[in-house]
């Protein structure tokens, strides 16, 4: 299912939401906004995992429960980290939630496969990644390489699960260029609203 969320108000959260959003208008996000709210709003989404289960009355203390992979970070020592777990103050600061995608009844704290994915968000997050909207699922690769959606996607994979059946799908070439992935957050946002997993429905052909 798909959760509008109005004014950045939060529900509870469980492990497995994933938070769309928007950038908000500021000098230093403000290429980002533009991309995000008017030129393209369909393609610039951002995307945020969560990691474990969070009250709403406890986000106020800003419990390290988004993980996400970001292009750039603000602080010069954060250069190279661009996959991270943060709190929820830390990623309104800079973005506006569109709404939460949600798999109804799924428990995935009681999984025998979320520790797996407990270990290797710990380890991504020690590591140099690189960002990459077309190396955008690369766990493998040295050094790794996401992008926000694709870090999502190999998240639900770990688990077992998958959002988008054909993220794999690669563009036609033209003129000798190699095509380009046609995967997108949106996809993964249809597949919550039609409540189908993994989605296909020609989702990115």
């Amino acid at each position: 299912m798909f959760q509008p969320v109005d004014n950045n108000d939060l529900p509870d959260l469980k492990a497995g939401d994933v938070l769309f959003a928007q950038f908000k208008r500021s000098i230093a996000t403000f290429w980002d906004y533009l991309l995000s709210a008017w030129i393209l709003p369909r393609v610039y989404i951002h995307v945020g995992f969560v990691i474990r289960d969070c009250p709403r009355e406890e986000l106020d203390r800003d419990p390290l429960i988004i993980f996400d992979a970001v292009k750039r970070r603000l602080k010069p020592s954060d250069r190279r980290h661009k996959v991270t777990v943060r709190g929820p103050k830390a990623f309104l600061k800079n973005m506006n939630i569109l709404g939460i995608g949600r798999i109804k009844h799924l428990q995935i704290q009681q999984q025998n496969s979320y520790k797996n994915l407990e270990n290797i968000i710990l380890d991504l997050c020690e590591r140099d990644t690189d960002y990459s909207m077309i190396h955008y699922k690369c766990p493998h690769s040295n050094p790794p390489s996401f992008s926000c959606y694709g870090l999502v996607e190999y998240c639900y994979e770990v688990l077992g699960f998958d959002l988008v059946a054909d993220d794999k799908y690669i563009g036609k070439r033209l003129l000798g260029l190699p095509g380009i992935p046609c995967f997108r957050p949106e996809h993964q946002r249809q597949a919550f609203e039609k409540d189908r997993y993994a989605f296909e429905n020609n989702s990115v052909l």
